[in-house]
């Protein structure tokens, strides 16, 4: 696949947290760029299989079980698990398991968020108030 070039004006916090990244990783501050861009942006625009077929499920689910998936929030132990590895990360660096740990935890972050969004988007479609969700 052909490469583009683009430049990029980064605020000087972005800037630094990808530098200190890139060093952690011991990878080039253009390679922790792509990767950062990669990863919140997959290149084909499409889902996990695993993660669209959850997705359409809740088409299916009634009004009472769309609410509850709204409302669903990580398991605490996991929060805790994750916010640990992304500050141990941050100050000292991890190992390849624990990166591997932390990817999957916040895998299954992303996961529940995006889930999060699917259902207050079909209550809205359904015509349910949802700013108790989203908040101001």
């Amino acid at each position: 696949m052909p490469a583009q070039s683009v430049t990029l004006t980064l605020p000087e916090p972005l800037y630094q947290r990808l530098r200190e990244r890139a060093e952690q990783a011991h990878r080039s501050l253009e390679e922790e760029t792509l990767e950062a861009l990669a990863t919140a942006i997959p290149v084909d625009g499409a889902l996990p299989p695993e993660l669209s077929k959850l997705m359409e499920s809740l088409n299916s689910l009634d009004d009472s079980a769309v609410w509850d998936a709204a409302r669903r929030r990580l398991p605490a132990d996991i929060g805790h698990e994750l916010e640990s590895l992304h500050l141990k990360g941050q100050s000292e660096g991890l190992n390849e398991a624990e990166c591997a740990e932390l990817a999957r935890l916040v895998g299954l972050y992303e996961q529940q968020m995006l889930v999060r969004a699917q259902a207050v988007v079909l209550l809205k479609q359904r015509g349910h108030d949802v700013s108790e969700l989203i908040g101001p």
